[in-house]
């Protein structure tokens, strides 16, 4: 397998050649091994956080993250959501693959219905579960994935270890590459550089004086943080000092739920960047701070209550009809 390396430049990050020898032996159809570009998106991009439901307004930004039940923001770079380490509350489909310990499935507790998948011993499994969500990412037109909870381990009671999930990771990664998907790391500042990921797609790096960890091991990072824990006033505050000590990442400001109609702004002290690498752009005007008026919106079902000390994660949706990420026929 060869990836391409990280880039600094935060243009196209490489080529990539990926045999599944892996995912074939499971039954899936190994993904193309002819050689396909991915790219970042452009360092300082302005960009929104749609995972909890859609909208298009004007001016519209450069980068757009949304699940990957949904369609891609035509024109703009998208990256694809996928919760690749944990199940989605009400979902059995990966049941198979959930974590044991002690005789107990491995449950999230900051989320209940949400299993830790057992990236120990069903690695290759759940590779070629999850080879067909992305090339449904890649089908709708989104540039990237980013996959979520890296950082499973740190709550699988034991019974997973940093290396699983890396491990784990970076076969995703492959298959992404081999899609001519660009790959984010999301969260889990401490694991930097650890797997060939193309940038980073961070939640409240200001709050937690994380930001700088993403900047050095890329060229490209995009942070969210939260008006339940950022009052408006101090993002923009903390959010124009990031800028002016150097490199910063693209900063925005969601509500928790990040829902069609929450709260949206973006920093003020940053310059809008324009282009991004081999994908069109909307034309972007000087950035506001006051919600933008939508167009078209689509509202994903409420997530259950999120609590402060509730850290990492904090963003899936917990319903009692949750988007499923694939079908199995059940």
């Amino acid at each position: 397998m060869r990836i391409g390396r990280i880039n600094r430049t935060g243009a196209v990050v490489g080529t990539a050649v990926v045999l599944l020898g892996a995912v074939a032996a499971a039954g899936n159809a190994a993904v193309n091994s002819a050689s396909v570009s991915y790219a970042a998106p452009a360092a300082g991009a302005r960009w929104d956080y749609q995972i909890g439901g859609t909208t298009e307004y004007t001016p519209a930004p450069a980068v757009v993250s949304r699940d990957n039940g949904e369609e891609a923001w035509r024109g703009l770079y998208n990256i694809c959501y996928v919760n690749a380490f944990q199940s989605q509350p009400g979902d059995r489909s990966l049941k198979a693959f959930w974590l044991r310990a002690g005789g107990s499935y491995v449950e999230d507790p900051n989320w209940p219905g949400e299993y830790m998948l057992d990236t120990r011993s069903r690695k290759a499994d759940l590779v070629a579960a999850f080879t067909p969500v992305l090339r449904t990412c890649a089908s709708k037109g989104f540039a990237a994935v980013e996959f979520d909870n890296l950082d499973s381990y740190e709550r699988s009671k034991g019974g997973l270890a940093v290396d699983d999930n890396i491990a784990y990771v970076r076969e995703l990664i492959g298959v992404a590459h081999g899609l001519g998907l660009a790959t984010a790391q999301k969260n889990a500042a401490d694991l930097a550089g650890r797997a060939p990921f193309d940038f980073a797609l961070a939640e409240s790096c200001l709050l937690y004086d994380e930001c700088d960890e993403y900047t050095r091991a890329y060229s490209t990072v995009l942070d969210v943080e939260y008006v339940e824990e950022m009052s408006a006033a101090s993002f923009q505050k903390r959010c124009a000092a990031a800028v002016s000590s150097g490199s910063a990442p693209s900063f925005v400001l969601r509500d928790q739920d990040v829902s069609a109609q929450g709260a949206r702004q973006w920093c003020s002290a940053q310059k809008t960047a324009q282009k991004t690498a081999g994908t069109p752009r909307t034309t972007t005007p000087k950035m506001t701070v006051t919600n933008t008026s939508t167009v078209a919106t689509k509202t994903a079902p409420t997530r259950g209550t999120w609590k402060p000390t509730d850290r990492f994660p904090r963003h899936r949706l917990t319903t009692t009809a949750p988007r499923r990420h694939w079908s199995n026929g059940e």
